[in-house]
């Protein structure tokens, strides 16, 4: 999979939330019309710690591998034409971030998270099977402070994963320093209580996951110098788990016990 590279056309707004400050773009994707995307300024500081970028394509990848709806993503370029739409109050937080690509996914009008949503629209396989996506990717970004779901048209979408692989060494004894803190933690425990065969579609996934995809973004990341050691030791921990699904499996239900 080539991760598609399009051209900011215009600056709609800022949305809420978060220490990226998120654009609404217009984006010229070759269509007829533009399209919208959220596009985050991860600023150089939080670069130099994190690769939140390689970090986002790899979530949302392993995500759609996994059939967990997700948006679609893009690299994005900004044109001398798009910089003259950005308000000025706007332009301190461009001047964070010098790279010449940011990291968008396609715009979804949809409904932030709530406890009611999740009964209507999560089914009893959904929600073990994110809490174990979360468990795979070590992603520390999916809690009841910033839920990083959306719902919409009784379809979900997990967002957000600048906070996976935040492990500098991926260890999966080290999930449990994330797990109680997890949105759907409660109502996992709950489910495998009355079900022990809970984790089952989660297991159909993992056991039949492919990285062509992964392998190809990483490739092209890397050729762009935002890809490097760390992601390609994830893939090779994600690969090695996938090969014996069952210990990964138990570790979560012993954990949830």
């Amino acid at each position: 999979m080539k991760i598609p590279s399009y051209t900011a056309f215009r600056f709609i707004n800022t949305l809420g939330g978060g220490t990226t400050r998120p654009w609404l773009i217009e984006v010229d994707t070759g269509k007829a019309n533009p399209e919208l995307y959220v596009m985050k300024l991860f600023p150089d500081k939080f670069l130099q710690q994190q690769n939140f970028i390689a970090h986002e394509v790899m979530g949302s990848i392993l995500a759609k591998e996994m059939d967990l709806p997700t948006p679609d993503i893009a690299l994005i370029k900004l044109s001398e034409s798009f910089k003259a739409t950005i308000p000025t109050e706007q332009l301190p937080d461009l001047q964070q971030c010098s790279g010449k690509l940011f990291f968008a996914t396609k715009y979804t009008l949809a409904t932030e998270y709530s406890q009611t949503l999740q009964l209507r629209y999560l089914t009893k396989d959904d929600i073990p099977t994110i809490l174990a996506f979360d468990m795979l990717i070590y992603n520390i970004d999916r809690t009841k402070r910033k839920p990083n779901l959306l719902f919409c048209e009784k379809k979900f979408y997990v967002i957000d994963h600048e906070g996976a692989f935040a492990h500098a060494h991926p260890d999966r004894n080290q999930i449990s320093f994330i797990l109680k803190n997890h949105l759907l933690y409660n109502k996992s425990k709950s489910l495998l209580r009355r079900n022990d065969d809970c984790f089952d579609s989660f297991l159909f996934y993992l056991e039949g996951l492919r990285f062509n995809n992964l392998t190809a973004a990483l490739s092209q990341l890397k050729s762009l110098g935002l890809s490097g050691v760390k992601e390609q030791d994830w893939v090779e921990y994600i690969s090695k788990v996938s090969k014996e699904p069952s210990k990964f499996i138990n570790l979560l239900k012993e954990l949830l016990q």
